[in-house]
């Protein structure tokens, strides 16, 4: 047993050696090409492609590593300290010339790959889906590093020699990326500062717009840097293009010098379709200025108006907007922004409530004075002896709620805002008035059918809307009189959210406007004032008669 401690002991004490002996061959081993290191790079999102493109090769001779060579067609004065222009020339030329690099391989969202001595640029040469992020070009190393002091020092630009203690290092990259996002507004006019994605305005009405989002932090590497901001509006929707503004880092751009503006209108069969207005930030080697103002804040405003080809009620006219990009120095890879998005409504009456549901309102009918059936179906509501040709006028109106008196409670609304409508009852019956903000209106007969009299009430219209964060409208009413006449309310369900609207309760009690017959009004001269006329001319006949008979007598 203790021969064979002994020979235990033996055995471990040469197993010692042998490993203390293989430790200090790998320190004297010389550096030789083809010794490597694995590199990392951090800070880009899982799925893309990272590549590696050698830019400076390690040297040897017979006594170790000499040096580092810049690769035969690459520039670079200084090693330790490239400049931007030498990246970016360095990223162009790889591009221009499809220089095939080393492609990393992803382990959990970190790109790694060992790769032998020398220095690398590194490119994100394809991103991840739907990851529209700007990468900037990296520059890491593989070296040799010795141990003097006890710390690994930098890379170095002196020679290793086989007497030296060193390791072959790879360094960690940390990408640094932006991802640019954009925002739009409503800025007037508003219903109130918390809702500037919906609103509600008359047709011809100005809607102003503000559109706002940031440069990329390009850095030098891309020579040629595209930024266009894409704003479609719907058929509903008139650009004012005199209107446009952009300002960059709180300064106004110069057109045609900085941005270029291109609008185009789409048709279908003749028919506008829509619109869209694309502001163009072109960055080249002769124009820099989107490099020149890299993470600058860029801020877009114009105005539009809904024109009378505009959905009505529930059918909303939209306005949507996102950037597109370069994001990569190397390619011409595009990315874009999430699509933002504003409502627009004006509402009618007597008109399509809009959505999907296939149904004509019915607030204001004008019938004779007889009417007394109301008919109300799934698609509209009907009379039965409706008047035609009876002529109105809606006029916008202030609402003063300490008057009582109608004509000073509801007032005319005067100066630039001041605006009517007229509309002419329909063979059925109907009032109809379309383009309408909400708000209070005056409605007034200006002329009756023909063997009518003019209904002499002024009758008072207000529209109220409510809208969601979103800023789509769940729920509009008209009241008429003072009283409810309609109420409207949706629930959006489904990706379509312009369209697919389910009205979840809608109330219909239509207002009669009636006319009397002129024929049937009470006669002011009839028959007993005719027989009285004709008693007094037959007295005034005798009266005449007997004066002459009387006078002939007395001359006799």
């Amino acid at each position: 047993m203790k021969k064979f401690k002994k020979l235990f002991a033996v055995i471990l004490s040469l197993a010692m050696v042998l490993g203390m002996s293989m430790t200090a061959f790998a320190v004297d081993h010389k550096p030789v090409p083809g010794d490597s290191a694995e590199i990392t790079v951090n800070g880009v999102k899982a799925g893309a492609e990272v590549t590696a493109y050698k830019i400076a090769e390690g040297q040897w001779n017979d006594n170790g590593f000499t040096g580092y060579k810049v690769v035969d067609g690459y520039s670079i004065q200084d090693l330790s300290k490239p400049t931007a222009k030498e990246i970016t020339d360095l990223a162009q030329k790889v591009k221009n010339e499809s220089i095939q690099g080393t492609v990393l391989d992803e382990e959990n969202g970190v790109y790694k790959k060992t790769l032998e001595v020398g220095m690398y640029l590194i490119l994100v040469t394809k991103n991840a889906d739907k990851d529209m992020t700007v990468y900037n070009p990296m520059i890491v190393s593989v070296y040799y590093s010795t141990d003097k002091s006890g710390d690994f020092n930098d890379a170095i630009a002196g020679s290793v020699n086989a007497g030296d203690q060193f390791v072959v290092d790879g360094q960690n990259a940390y990408a640094k990326s932006m991802n640019p996002d954009i925002t739009k507004k409503i800025t007037s006019p508003l219903e109130s500062a918390d809702n500037v994605l919906g609103n509600d305005t008359a047709f011809g009405q100005a809607i102003g717009f503000e559109v706002g989002t940031d440069f990329p932090a390009y850095s030098d590497a891309y020579t040629k840097a595209d930024f266009n901001i894409i704003d479609k509006l719907s058929a509903g929707l008139d650009l004012d293009a005199d209107s446009i503004v952009v300002t960059v880092a709180g300064k106004e751009a110069v057109k045609d010098r900085d941005y270029t503006v291109v609008v185009e209108e789409a048709t279908d069969g003749g028919k506008k379709t829509g619109t869209t207005l694309t502001i163009s930030f072109t960055n080249t080697e002769e124009n820099r200025y989107v490099i020149e103002n890299k993470g600058a804040h860029i801020v877009l405003t114009y105005n539009a108006s809904l024109n009378k080809n505009a959905g009505l009620n529930y059918d909303a006219n939209t306005n949507t907007v996102k950037a597109e990009y370069t994001n990569n120095p190397n390619t011409d890879g595009k990315g874009e922004t999430d699509e933002k998005r504003t409502y627009h409504y004006t509402f009618g009456i007597d008109a399509e409530l809009g959505g999907n549901s296939g149904y004509t309102t019915g607030e204001l009918f004008k019938t004779d004075e007889n009417e007394t059936e109301i008919v109300e179906s799934e698609v509209k509501t009907t009379i039965s002896n409706p008047l035609e040709g009876a002529e109105f006028k809606l006029t916008k109106a202030n609402f003063n709620k300490d008057e009582t008196e109608f004509d000073k409670k509801y007032t005319a609304v005067t100066g630039d805002a001041a605006w009517s409508l007229t509309g002419t009852s329909a063979a059925d019956g109907r009032i109809s008035f379309r383009g309408l903000d909400a708000g209070y209106y005056i409605l007034e007969e200006t002329k009756a059918p023909e063997g009518y009299s003019l209904d002499a009430q002024k009758h008072v219209v207000y529209i109220e809307a409510k809208y969601d964060q979103e800023g789509k409208l769940v729920e509009y009413s008209i009241m008429i009189d003072e009283k409810a006449t309609s109420t409207y309310k949706a629930t959006y369900t489904g990706n379509d959210i312009d369209k697919l609207v389910e009205i979840t309760d809608k109330t219909d009690e239509a207002t009669l406007i009636k006319n009397t017959k002129i024929a049937s009004l009470p006669s002011t001269g009839g028959i007993g004032t005719t027989i009285f006329t004709i008693g007094g001319c037959l007295i005034m006949v005798v009266a005449a008669a007997l004066f002459f008979a009387s006078r002939r007598k007395s001359a006799k």
